[in-house]
Order: structure tokens, then C-alpha cells, then sequence
């Protein structure tokens, strides 16, 4: 899908850190904030990215969405993955498409059960599903790069700017854009309805012959945008839910309406006359077929049981699992280098179940892990975040059985020995206030009753911890060497995307 059509809506959109958003508009009002993820997006824009890019290590797609999922774990979210079904077509709207069976999908569904994170897979598309479970309440969002899933009726989506992409600053200036239908239709710079925007879609979709656009011609934006705010988008939108006669003669004047503001601007909106564009229209244009796939689109509510789905809840991080899959689809290393890998990269994660698991009145099974792997200390200091209302802990924990479990992992799998244990045996990061404070109601007690600070901070305490493109490159964990003071030299920065 064209670029020109995010660009048409992006000024609506407003930026958010995900994570304030996440624990603001879900954990404080009593859920657990639910965002459904296009997957299929994902690996399809992954590996359109890698066509023109040198790529080091084992399987650089599925390497990059382990970390994209890293990230995601250390959020207090719960995620639903959906991928395309079936009766998706490859050629559907002239995009290439990843079947949930083929290699990439099965390999990224193996990581995301390791993760813990739901999968669907929607009987088509995927952004058709997530529109309709995004209107019914079943995801507060939608994450995904494809415009579709706007057409199709989402009512928020999220656009990734830094907290899910590549890079080797995993948690620096973690936000998102978030894209409203009411902010595109109020908003005087975007002013677009469902009709504006399916017409829109509707000039940019096609194969790659001349049913693209009007007769093979992609219109420029300002063209494509002043015909998308004009009553042609509704009007269409209208037509397309009529059937057979009722429904060709409507299309005809509606056609016929289209080349008269073409030629005469009679809206104003045009930014001139365009008399050779109106003159390319054929009687083909729109395609029914299209229409259709736009306004009746397959979903679980259309075919299949009839029925909304039913989608899994998050579950804990299987850290043996992990490791077994990061052994074998990876080049991280022996067990050891997988240990330091985990500590870096998923350490957040990690803690985010502790404090999930704690703060859930009715809990999930214990792995045999968990408590050996998050066994917290104290608390080292708090901070505040410009953006935020809440404070942050700095928390020292003991993470000696993490080696413990994934040499345990790899026992059967690695013929050399292990190295010595490894020196860093504890872990400080960052946790937000909320979970926390609610998780480990003694911890903060203590901590707050002895240094005589408040537990809600007041606004004159914010203070701006916005890193600047000139900062040092380090991870919001710390890996303190046992025995040392927590000074520039103990602590390591062990994050990369790039292995």
C-alpha cells in the first residue's frame, strides 16, 4: 500500500510513550491494556526490508521480531498476534502475502508460544480482523503498517516509531504514533470519514496492470487527498453495500460525478482543473471486486462458527523453551552467551511477569523457574519520566539461576563444557511505579518510609530523562559485576540487534 496514504493521516496522529499509555488507559482502570498485532504485516515488511539490506547471523527476520517481542514483553500489555488465513489471496490488492503455514509464520508462531503472547489466525485478512475486533472491544488497538485495517473500521491504531523497531537503544524514546478515527475526521488538516478513506484506498489498490489507481495512473497526494474529503468517498461507501441493478446504475453516476469534479473542481478542493485525468476513467473503475473486498470482508463474524474469537490471555515467558529455540534458530553462541544475551534483552520482560503474575487476582501456574529467576533485593532509586505520573524503580535482583536454567536447557545440546559461572550475578532495571508499588507493597514501604520520599510524586519532580542523539548507547539494564560498586565501569551494555 502507498506511503501517500499514512502520510495523508499521520498529522492526526499524536505521540504517546506505550508503555505510560499501556499502564494510564488499562492497568489503572482495572484491565490489562489489549493490543492486537498484524504479524503477517510484520514478516512482510521484515523481509522487504532485508531484500535491500546486508543482514549478519541465523535467520534475520525471525531474529528481529525476537526482539521486537523482547521489547513487548518487558510492557505491561497483553498482545494478540493475528496472522492471515486461507482464503487470503497472495494477489489480493496487489500485495504479496505470508500464509500462516509456510516457514516464516511457523517459525514466529514457535517464538511468540515461547513468549506466552495469543495467537488467531483470522479466517483472510488479517487487518479486516483486527478492524472488527478492534470495533467489537476485544483489542483496545491495533498495531499494523497496513492502511487497510483503517478502511476496514479500526477505531485506534498504533504506529511503531522506536519501541518495536530494530536498534541497539531498545528503550530509548519508547512511543508510538496513535491514529483515532475521530481524530482523522476532526482534525482540519485530515478531515476523512470511512467513505474518504476507502476511497482513497481504492485509488492506490490494484494488480500491476492498468487496474491500478484510474487506468494505471497513481495520483499524486495533494490529488488524492482533496478527492478523499470530498462527498465522493462517502458516496461510494454507500453504493458499494447495494446489490445487483440498484447498484450498477449508482456506480455509473457515481463514476459520472467523479470525472465533473475532475474537470470542473466543483467542490473546490482540487488543486486545479484535471480534465486528462477525468478522461482516463473507464467504465471498469472502481473494480467490484474490490468494493467488495473492502466492505465485506471475511471475518470470524462472517464465516466459520459466525462468532467473535476466543483469545487466549498472556501467559508467563517459558525461558527454557526460549533458550532451545534461540539455540537453534540462532547464532547467539553457547549457553553462556545465550545467559548474557537473556540478561540484556529480556530481563525487563522477565520482572513484567513477576509483577503481572502479582498483581492478577487469579494467577496463572507456576513454571518451575520463576521465582529462581526474579528473586528481587531492594530498591536502588526512583525516577520520573517527563511523561508520566507515576514514578519508576531501579530494582537489584538476583539473577544467579538464570544461567542455572538455561545450561539445564542446552544440557543435551552442547557437547563442551561450561565456562566458569558467569560474574554477573546481579541485575538492576527498571520497573514502572504502578505494577510495583502494588506488586511489592513492603519493598516500597520500606524504601519510601526511609529516605522520607512520597510514593505519588508531585509535578514539581518531574524531571526530563529524553536522551539525545549524542548520549551514550546503553540498555535501561544494568548488569552490576558482584562485588563491585555501582559505578560507570560495572555496568555493561550487552544489547544488539545486529548478532
Amino acid at each position: 500500500m502507498d506511503n501517500s496514504l499514512w502520510n495523508m493521516v499521520s498529522s492526526s496522529s499524536r505521540s504517546r510513550f506505550i508503555e505510560e499509555l499501556v499502564i494510564t488507559e488499562g492497568y489503572r482502570k482495572g484491565q490489562l491494556y489489549t493490543i492486537g498485532i498484524d504479524i503477517s504485516a510484520w514478516i512482510f515488511d521484515i523481509q522487504a526490508m532485508l531484500v535491500s539490506t546486508t543482514a549478519r547471523g541465523g535467520n534475520p527476520e525471525l531474529r528481529i521480531i525476537f526482539y521486537r517481542l523482547a521489547r513487548l514483553s518487558a510492557i505491561p500489555v497483553r498482545p494478540i498476534f493475528v496472522f492471515h488465513g486461507e482464503a487470503f489471496q497472495a494477489n489480493q490488492k496487489g500485495r504479496r502475502f505470508v500464509a500462516h503455514d509456510q516457514y516464516p509464520a511457523r517459525t514466529t508462531k514457535a517464538l511468540l508460544k515461547t513468549f506466552g503472547f495469543p495467537i488467531h489466525v483470522a479466517p483472510a485478512s488479517s487487518a479486516a480482523e483486527l478492524a472488527r475486533m478492534n470495533e467489537d472491544g476485544i483489542v483496545h488497538a491495533v498495531i499494523s503498517d497496513d492502511f487497510d485495517v483503517l478502511v476496514y473500521g479500526a477505531q485506534m491504531v498504533l504506529r511503531m516509531q522506536t519501541i518495536l523497531q530494530t536498534s541497539a537503544r531498545p528503550f530509548w524514546k519508547p512511543s508510538v504514533a496513535v491514529l483515532t478515527a475521530d481524530g482523522m475526521h476532526d482534525d482540519p488538516r485530515v478531515r476523512l470519514t470511512t467513505g474518504g478513506l476507502l476511497l482513497a484506498a481504492v485509488l492506490c489498490s490494484g494488480k500491476k496492470d492498468l487496474t491500478v489507481g484510474i487506468h494505471g495512473r497513481r495520483l499524486a497526494y495533494p490529488i488524492l487527498h482533496a478527492l478523499a474529503r470530498t462527498h465522493l468517498g462517502d458516496g461510494l461507501l454507500v453504493l458499494a453495500k447495494k446489490v445487483g441493478q440498484d447498484r450498477a446504475q449508482s456506480l455509473n453516476q457515481w463514476r459520472n460525478d467523479l470525472k465533473t469534479e475532475l474537470r470542473e473542481n466543483t467542490s473546490g478542493s482540487l488543486p486545479t482543473q484535471l480534465p486528462r485525468l477525468a478522461d482516463r476513467i473507464q467504465d471498469e473503475f472502481p473494480d467490484p471486486s474490490l468494493l467488495n473486498s473492502y466492505v465485506y470482508p471475511g471475518t470470524s463474524w462472517t464465516s466459520g462458527s459466525g462468532t467473535a474469537p476466543n483469545v487466549a490471555t498472556r501467559s508467563p515467558l517459558d525461558v527454557t523453551a526460549l533458550a532451545k529455540f534461540c539455540n537453534e534458530h540462532f547464532l547467539f553462541g553457547s549457553a553462556d552467551d545465550i545467559v548474557e544475551k537473556f540478561r540484556s534483552v529480556l530481563w525487563r520482560g522477565i520482572g513484567m511477569d513477576l509483577l503481572l503474575r502479582r498483581t492478577n487476582p487469579s494467577p496463572p501456574p507456576l513454571l518451575h523457574h520463576e521465582i529462581e529467576l526474579f528473586d528481587i533485593l531492594k530498591i536502588v532509586r526512583t525516577r520520573l519520566h517527563g511523561s508520566a505520573e507515576y514514578l519508576e524503580y531501579l530494582v537489584e535482583a538476583d539473577a544467579s539461576g538464570l544461567q542455572d536454567i538455561v545450561q539445564s536447557a542446552l544440557s543435551d545440546l552442547e557437547e563442551a563444557a561450561p565456562r566458569s559461572a558467569s560474574p554477573f550475578a546481579l541485575i538492576r532495571t527498571w520497573l514502572p511505579g504502578p505494577l510495583f508499588q502494588a506488586a511489592f507493597p513492603a519493598h516500597v514501604k520500606s524504601f519510601h518510609g526511609g529516605n522520607g520520599t512520597p510514593m505519588v510524586p508531585s509535578a514539581s519532580d518531574v524531571i526530563d530523562l529524553t536522551e539525545s542523539d549524542d548520549e551514550p548507547d546503553l540498555s535501561d539494564v544494568e548488569l552490576e559485576i558482584t562485588g563491585c560498586h555501582s559505578d560507570s565501569d560495572s555496568v555493561i551494555d550487552l544489547v544488539s540487534d545486529s548478532d
